[in-house]
């Protein structure tokens, strides 16, 4: 899981977090389909949103094959859904990158980020494992000890 925390070399560091634009959540919500998509044609399954889709979504890359960068980013903007949606405190949110702009989670107000966008082409393009529900377990297990860092700094 990347998080964003400020250092002096970072190169990834965003220029600014900013709310999503009705663009952005028309971005969002066309990724999200396209999951729901992929999901009901290779899996036969629907996708709601909650947690119960990390099962269709490990099934999914079970079957293995070749995935797209965009059918992958629209997995990672849908396993973050379901982080927005079961979670307190987590937010879609922007970060900006030059002319870049990336779908990110977000806790608060604060700079703690999950780029969704990322999440799992990442892990497919270093040839690692893909076991959702696992990933879902340390990614809300990361953020829950991140974010109560913030707070106590905060």
């Amino acid at each position: 899981m990347k998080t964003y925390e400020p250092q002096d070399d970072d190169d990834h560091s965003p220029q600014a977090i900013e709310p999503p634009t009705e663009a952005d959540v028309d971005r969002i919500a066309r990724l999200i389909i396209l999951a729901k998509r992929e999901i009901r044609k290779v899996v036969g399954k629907k996708l709601i949103g909650k947690r119960e889709d990390l099962a269709p979504i490990n099934e999914f890359f079970e079957k293995g094959g070749q995935i797209s960068p965009e059918v992958s980013t629209a997995f990672g903007v849908a396993f973050g859904n379901i982080l927005v949606s079961e979670e307190r405190d987590y937010d879609w949110w922007i970060a900006v990158y030059g002319n870049s702009r990336e779908a990110v989670v977000r806790f608060r107000k604060t700079a703690l980020l999950f780029h969704t966008e990322s999440f799992f082409l990442k892990r497919l393009e270093d040839g690692q494992p893909i076991h959702v529900s696992e990933l879902y377990e340390e990614v809300v297990s990361r953020m829950r000890a991140l974010s109560q860092k913030v707070l106590l700094t905060n």
